[in-house]
């Protein structure tokens, strides 16, 4: 998820989550498709869509800061316990407004590209199967380097011009972009399974089991915890800060969440239907939500909580906003 408009990707911007301030028929929706094995561009307005092949399982997208050029990962397996699938070998990049694919491979050794972030001119995919970073040069595709990861690292974001990873049972962690150097780390007491940063980009906010937990950004100390109640673990948890609202995604119980960002009180529970992973703020001020055991994305208004279905899609998974076809 890169900045500006596109920022919106989930598990996490590496700046703040910004509005877009261009009408809403000026971007689409990118829903990745487990099943279908591809990209899905969806424009909100007109209902036209283009599909975009990547292969099998592709799990997570990534919009450039100028919004014409979606990464997506072929992770290649179902979750990240690694239970069904071969692990992918590369990521895929695609021009949003003509079209153009490229897949882009990893180096031998590396498999299960999971997270994909822009910045800085490079490209970034988490490698599961050997925890490593592999770095492309955003315009050549080129591998400029890899680094080791952490165990169980799964998806990341940057600010502060370094890299905030989670990695389930292991933790939360603060890692050098260059090298991998672990900088900081963080145990919440249960696994973690999201990491986002607050506006400010002062707090780090990570999904844990029954509640989500506020870090600071410089040494990842707890700042603070909000409990979720009747659900357990929590994926993705994301922040519309324009609505006051964290969102909570509990896919062992069907459910999303939305909490008082200010207080931590309970404002709303919706049930998107099965396996809900994420609740992404859009240009149009909904939260779009993605449940992978269903053939549609959820819409939620931030104020009534009503809710409106988009699809059909396949399984779909990680979502984000970008350009339109022919733009």
């Amino acid at each position: 998820m890169a900045m500006g408009a596109a920022c919106l990707a989930l598990w996490g911007c590496a700046t703040p989550v910004e509005r877009a301030s261009d009408n809403i028929q000026h971007y689409c929706l990118l829903s990745v498709q487990e099943d279908g094995g591809g990209l899905v561009q969806l424009d909100l307005s007109t209902n036209d869509r283009h599909f975009y092949p990547v292969g099998p399982m592709p799990h997570e997208v990534e919009v450039s800061p100028n919004s014409v050029y979606a990464y997506v990962s072929q992770f290649g397996m179902r979750d990240a316990n690694h239970a069904i699938g071969t692990p992918g070998d590369h990521i895929t990049r695609i021009n949003l407004l003509s079209g153009e694919t490229q897949n882009w491979m990893l180096p031998e050794g590396v498999r299960g590209p999971h997270g994909v972030r822009a910045h800085g001119g490079e490209v970034f995919t988490n490698a599961e199967i050997g925890d490593r970073m592999v770095v492309f040069d955003q315009n050549t595709g080129a591998v400029k380097r890899t680094f080791p990861l952490p165990e169980l690292v799964h998806h990341f974001l940057f600010a502060h011009d370094v890299i905030y990873a989670f990695a389930a049972a292991n933790g939360v962690y603060k890692i050098d972009p260059r090298d991998g150097r672990v900088l900081a780390h963080a145990d919440i007491g249960s696994p973690a399974r999201s990491v986002m940063m607050t506006r400010d980009q002062r707090q780090v906010l990570v999904a844990g089991r029954g509640e989500v937990v506020f870090l600071n950004a410089g040494d990842l100390s707890v700042a603070r915890r909000v409990p979720v109640s009747g659900v357990t673990q929590i994926i993705y948890a994301t922040l519309d800060e324009d609505a006051g609202l964290i969102y909570a995604p509990a896919p062992g119980e069907n459910v999303v969440v939305a909490l008082d960002l200010a207080t931590g009180a309970e404002r709303a529970r919706v049930t998107p239907g099965r396996t809900p992973t994420m609740a992404v703020p859009g240009p149009d001020g909904r939260a779009y939500i993605p449940s992978v055991g269903e053939t549609y994305i959820t819409a939620v208004d931030p104020h009534t909580f009503a809710t409106t279905q988009i699809g059909p899609f396949q399984r779909p998974n990680g979502i984000a906003f970008g350009s339109c076809a022919g733009a």
